[in-house]
């Protein structure tokens, strides 16, 4: 596991053309093993789709 220290936290916007749930997914393990499970919240972690399926 990589260890990232961030004197403040920012959002973290995945994409704005994610249309895949399973890409999503992929978007938020990625965020849960490079930065830690505590940037996946609702005001941290953000994923740009107009349309998931």
């Amino acid at each position: 596991m990589i260890s990232i220290s961030f004197p403040k936290k920012v959002v973290f916007k995945a994409a704005d053309d994610t249309k895949l749930t399973l890409e999503a997914l992929g978007y938020q393990t990625m965020v849960e093993e490079i930065l830690d499970v505590e940037w996946v919240e609702t005001n941290l972690f953000y994923i740009g789709a107009k349309k998931i399926r």
